[in-house]
């Protein structure tokens, strides 16, 4: 049985691959999350590293935007088997960040269904 992990190679850490994401980078929206996206050239083991983050703008106290972390890392986490389906394979690497937009703090399955849907069409732009 494989495991749903988000090991340490899996998370997006370096800052001039943040700064190139943040610049360079496509983005989708689902409400309250906006998903940017880069590309990488193909490899022999194509990796997706992803990140997340919550504006401090919007909410002042650090356990607010770790809880709001910690929400879509689990989402994402559960989730990111969709890349590894047969019919959807993707052929290249993948650096993902997800922004937390929204003003308020919302539950689990609102963000969980956000991130599914996010992944989805993230999917459905890099196969066409």
């Amino acid at each position: 049985m494989k495991r749903n992990t988000l090991g340490l190679c899996e998370r997006l850490k370096s800052e001039k691959s943040i700064d190139s994401l943040f610049d360079k980078g496509s983005s989708l929206f689902s409400n309250p999350i906006r998903l940017i996206y880069q590309l990488q050239p193909p490899s022999e083991s194509p990796s997706i590293k992803s990140g997340f983050t919550v504006s401090k703008k919007n909410f002042k106290r650090a356990t607010d935007r770790n809880l709001l972390k910690r929400r879509m890392r689990e989402a994402y986490r559960l989730n990111k088997f969709l890349f590894f389906e047969d019919n959807t394979k993707i052929e290249t690497g993948v650096e993902i960040m997800f922004v937390y937009q929204g003003r308020d703090i919302e539950n689990y399955q609102i963000i969980h269904d956000c991130i599914n849907e996010l992944l989805i069409k993230l999917i459905k732009r890099t196969k066409g």
